[in-house]
């Protein structure tokens, strides 16, 4: 792993760039690494206009694929999940979903680049993360997703 990491690129952005874009990332919901990529930047730039980027925090109360959706554009910005812009089943911010989707698609966010050393709870790094992220095999159960995710990014 690089000196930079990233959970979400970890999971969407490398298997992309490894020609894996077409493969289901998610058993019940046959959604592709790409797809997913796409929307969860789309969440992260509409998030990132709303004041959640690096160390800042997010509630992800969503479940299903908006939920792992939503965690993964918190950790795509180094966020975390905490006291802050809340995203639920209907809404990311003060968006609608389709909406955030729609506008988020026209300025994406790129992955921060964190050092594997930075940690905002003094128990758990980006590398910690990252490391979790990478030993997952897609396609993965939401659940499973859902739970990796909201431990790791728990403040």
């Amino acid at each position: 792993m690089s000196e930079w990491v990233n959970a979400c690129y970890v999971l969407l952005d490398r298997p992309v760039v490894a020609g894996r874009a077409d493969e289901p990332v998610l058993v019940e919901d046959p959604v592709s690494h790409a797809r997913l990529l796409e929307d969860v930047a789309a969440v992260a730039g509409v998030l990132r206009a709303q004041g959640v980027g690096a160390g800042a925090r997010a509630i992800v109360s969503a479940d299903g694929r908006r939920g792992v959706t939503a965690l993964l554009a918190v950790a795509r910005l180094g966020g975390v999940v905490g006291e802050g812009v809340l995203v639920d089943e209907d809404s990311v911010g003060e968006l609608g979903w389709d909406e955030a989707l729609r506008l988020g698609r026209t300025d994406p966010a790129p992955v921060a680049d964190l050092p594997p050393s930075a940690d905002w709870d003094g128990v758990r790094t980006a590398g910690d993360l990252a490391r979790e992220v990478a030993a997952l095999v897609t396609p993965l159960p939401v659940a499973s997703l859902l739970s990796v995710l909201r431990s790791s990014l728990q403040v």
